[in-house]
């Protein structure tokens, strides 16, 4: 393609990205007003199979159980290259005060995969009219249950959704990045997620007798404090890892001794080294604490998703595609998020690229991170992940691998 050509092409996409974007931010609002949670994606699976059809595609459902790929295909022969988004809301009451609330009670977009979902039809809609202007074939994958621990990724991956696939890219709302900036960069980019769920037994009975107890409260608070050492003292400083106790329950009455106290953590990390020995190092903590104290304990672990590792040639698509569709000025770099991503998954099987498309902008009042009830973004964010997925899909169809 001429430098002429390309950016008759460019201009088309912008354009195109423009068009489009009172109708995604009307969608966008609609998927958030109805948000489905994990596996149970019905509604906005119907839509986006019904989108991708008007769009001219072939459409699969039920892929990993609620999951939805379109297929679009080009003038010729050529490489098979993905867009992925996920579709599932968080288990959560929406507080926001805004016409498109959520109207599903305990349900919420409040980690930007209204906008995903929305981005990823918005790249289909504007490829499908790019069709005789390239070789190869795309592939649009919806997914459910990012946020469910049994992950959706991997079920979709069980279907087949990557069979015969060179390359796939996914997107992220970013509200820790200004509306119009874009973060793609090689390697690690989001880190494994794993859950630990403890319980401590002890001894119970009269608070006024303690010496004839194991108290496990007491226990927990040893427990606790020593595991605040892992990270600080038994991993490298130069290394990535996070231990966060979230949850801890024990007791009924003040003036008994609790028999039982039970908390769960979450652990963050980038090297699989470094996954695979915490949790030795947190049961050799619990081992010896209890043991000292005359308690006994139990662990059970949820593994949730692997780290998500940027392929280089991916994200040096992505890259290229922000510096002709938005300037690099809009390119930013970031260190890698300890937030975790099932995304991982696909990325161990096929190269690629997953970027952060900036969300927030603190005029409008979109300042509240990812997981917040208050959670919203900047909907200009729309035709920025739009115009550089299309960029970057258009790089990989076009690059020899």
């Amino acid at each position: 393609m001429s430098d002429q050509e390309g950016s008759a092409m460019r201009e088309q996409i912008l354009a195109a990205a423009r068009a489009i974007h009172p109708a995604q931010v009307e969608l966008r609002r609609d998927l958030h007003r109805h948000p489905e949670v994990h596996f149970g994606t019905h509604r906005t699976a119907g839509i986006v199979a019904e989108r991708l059809q008007s769009f001219g595609l072939e459409v699969r459902t039920g892929v990993g159980k609620t999951g939805v790929i379109g297929i679009l295909r080009g003038r010729g022969p050529g490489r098979v290259v993905g867009l992925r988004a996920d579709m599932d809301a968080l288990a959560m009451q929406d507080r926001k005060d805004v016409p498109y609330k959520s109207q599903n009670e305990g349900a919420c977009h409040a980690c930007g995969h209204d906008g995903h979902t929305t981005m990823v039809l918005g790249a289909a809609q504007i490829l499908s009219g790019l069709k005789e202007q390239f070789d190869g074939e795309i592939r649009f994958l919806f997914q459910p249950a990012e946020e469910n621990p049994s992950g959706g990724a991997l079920a979709m991956i069980a279907d087949g959704a990557l069979e015969g696939l060179d390359e796939i890219f996914g997107l992220h709302l970013w509200p820790e990045l200004p509306v119009g900036t874009v973060t793609a960069h090689a390697g690690p980019t989001m880190a494994a997620s794993d859950y630990g769920y403890v319980t401590i037994t002890g001894k119970g009975g009269h608070a006024a007798m303690p010496h004839l107890c194991t108290d496990s409260i007491a226990v927990a608070a040893q427990v606790i404090v020593g595991l605040q050492q892992v990270v600080s003292r038994q991993i490298d400083p130069l290394d990535s890892a996070v231990l966060t106790i979230g949850t801890i329950k024990g007791g009924e009455r003040p003036n008994v001794v609790a028999h039982e106290v039970e908390f769960s953590m979450t652990i963050r990390t980038l090297s699989p080294a470094t996954r695979e020995r915490i949790p030795h190092q947190i049961e050799a903590i619990l081992e010896g604490v209890t043991r000292a104290y005359g308690a006994t304990y139990a662990v059970r672990w949820v593994r949730q998703s692997i780290p998500t590792v940027n392929d280089p040639l991916s994200a040096e698509s992505v890259r290229e595609a922000v510096r002709e569709y938005l300037g690099g000025e809009k390119l930013v770099e970031t260190a890698p998020s300890m937030a975790g991503e099932d995304f991982g998954y696909m990325l161990a099987q096929v190269p690629g690229c997953y970027f952060k498309v900036g969300a927030a902008n603190a005029e409008k009042g979109f300042v509240y991170g990812l997981h917040h009830p208050l959670f919203d973004f900047d909907e200009e964010a729309l035709m920025v992940g739009t115009s550089v997925g299309v960029g970057a899909i258009l790089r990989a169809l076009a690059r020899a691998r």
